[in-house]
């Protein structure tokens, strides 16, 4: 028969406060027992603590491990001593003590005699716990390993971190590789149980043909294939309650990334929108620049009683003050951009430049300088040369409209 240690671990996920119960009464066994060993002793113990936190005790737990840590630090098993930790990590966890859990996770990993995967899994977890999501990837970039348990869980804590950095892609990954994983592990885990429960079945059919010829020994075999069924019920029964519980902390997570992503599309489409308000809010303010100086043009051509084809525009200093104003602010530092890529230019050069970035037709850049078209198409194309423009299939208007 299973005894109180065993019964523990079968109850504790669907009988906590019971389970409880069988703990105790194992360690009070155990405290009667002169051949039970000091470590055993500590490992019901930890198993005690588990139970605490199980039955919602966790402060209790965390008492009870570190009253054990004295004595098994003079002890010197440094597995032991890791072990206690690890616990202890868990519980300070589970009490949302995140700074605490990540300290015992690692004097756990350290401690540890061998490299221990689990062990290092647990210290990636408190780091994602405390948001030191760079640190996590670093300890989940070492682990190398074909257990379905360590590469699921590996696979989980990198899926919430892309979560939390709205990795949308990464996030779809992780969680498929993840639940891969899991169907995995489940699928191993039922047919590893199905092999257990025909080798029992096997073996208790063997011996109830070879008890057979006495009534005694068949009622011995009636009970004993009865407890194999009753074994195998609750453990299906508590491996069903785990799954479901699984199925629905993935379905919840499934939720939250739904909703993120939802969130990360809106907030795309807003600054979409946005991006295109601002655009058509230049092209407005360049159009209103443009108008200005056009208007400016037809009034000089109405009431200047001179040659018009070779008079100039004069603009005041303040008007290309204001161009320049309105083109380093409404075109993402135009005029500054122009000084530090070309400093060698002289002041009308860049005025040049300026009404050439206004998008001005050449007869109105013509009449402002007092020029034939001819000559405004000769300067661009001599200053196209001086700026080392080469590409020759793209023009000065369309290369500084294009400057970035």
């Amino acid at each position: 028969m299973y005894g109180p240690q065993k019964l523990s671990t079968l109850s504790h996920w669907y009988a906590p406060h019971q389970s409880l119960q069988y703990i105790d009464k194992a360690l009070s066994l155990y405290a009667a027992y002169s051949q039970a060993t000091f470590t055993n002793r500590i490992h019901l113990q930890l198993a005690k603590g588990e139970n605490l936190v199980y039955n919602g005790r966790c402060k209790e737990a965390l008492r009870l491990a570190e009253h054990l840590l004295p004595s098994v630090l003079q002890q010197g098993d440094s597995a032991l001593v890791s072990n206690v930790y690890q616990d202890l990590s868990v519980f300070s966890l589970v009490d949302s003590n995140k700074v605490q859990a990540r300290d015992y996770a690692q004097l756990s990993y350290r401690y540890a005699p061998v490299r221990n995967e689990h062990k290092l899994l647990a210290l990636a977890n408190s780091y994602f716990e405390l948001g030191e999501d760079a640190a996590c990837l670093r300890i989940l970039d070492t682990l190398q390993t074909k257990k379905m348990s360590v590469v699921y869980n590996v696979f989980k804590l990198r899926h919430y971190i892309a979560v939390r950095q709205n990795s949308h892609n990464l996030v779809m990954n992780y969680a498929d590789s993840a639940y891969t994983y899991l169907e995995k592990m489940y699928a191993n885990t039922m047919l590893e149980k199905d092999r257990h429960y025909a080798e029992s079945l096997r073996k208790g059919t063997a011996l109830a043909q070879a008890q057979a010829q006495s009534s005694q020994q068949f009622y011995i075999i009636v009970v004993l294939i009865i407890l194999v069924v009753s074994v195998v019920f609750v453990a299906i029964m508590v491996y069903n309650n785990k799954k479901k519980q699984q199925k629905l902390a993935f379905e919840n997570t499934q939720t939250k990334l739904q909703y993120e992503a939802n969130l990360l599309k809106e907030s795309q489409r807003m600054e979409a929108e946005r991006h295109q308000l601002e655009l058509k809010h230049k092209d407005v303010q360049l159009d209103m620049m443009r108008q200005f100086l056009i208007r400016k043009i037809e009034l000089f051509n109405k009431f200047s009683p001179s040659d018009k084809s070779s008079a100039k525009i004069l603009l005041e200093e303040l008007e290309w003050q204001e161009i320049e104003a309105f083109l380093e602010n409404a075109e993402n530092h135009f005029v500054s951009k122009l000084h530090k890529r070309f400093p060698l230019l002289d002041l009308s050069d860049y005025r040049f430049m300026m009404l050439l970035r206004l998008d001005l037709p050449s007869k109105s850049l013509a009449r402002i300088l007092g020029v034939n078209e001819g000559t405004i198409r000769h300067k661009s194309y001599m200053l196209k040369q001086r700026l080392e423009i080469t590409d020759k299939s793209v023009s000065l208007r369309q290369y500084l409209v294009n400057l970035s």
